[in-house]
């Protein structure tokens, strides 16, 4: 497992995302922690769920989770995509 972190960090779209999924796991609204906050998640293939407010409503992008370690997600929303950069530690 490893230790996630997630940071809405910029982006258009960024002050209309709600949450977060990544593996079992939830940031943001009706989640186990809030943005910024690491989260224990299952290493391996992964998708990234991006929920907000504006249409479309989700958006998703895959992430390789270490097996162990931290990674953090630094991920720039906009209304018809994300970018993710990624940090692992």
């Amino acid at each position: 497992m490893a230790n996630v972190t997630v940071n809405i960090t910029g982006g258009s779209d960024k002050e209309n995302v709600t949450a977060a999924t990544l593996g079992n796991q939830r940031w943001g609204a009706n989640g186990s922690a809030q943005f910024g906050q690491a989260l224990a998640v299952n290493g391996g293939g992964a998708t990234l769920t991006i929920y907000k407010t504006t249409a479309p409503a989700q958006l998703t992008k895959p992430v390789e989770v270490p097996a162990g370690g931290s990674l953090t997600l630094n991920v720039l929303v906009n209304q018809n995509d994300m970018t993710v950069s990624q940090v692992v530690a």
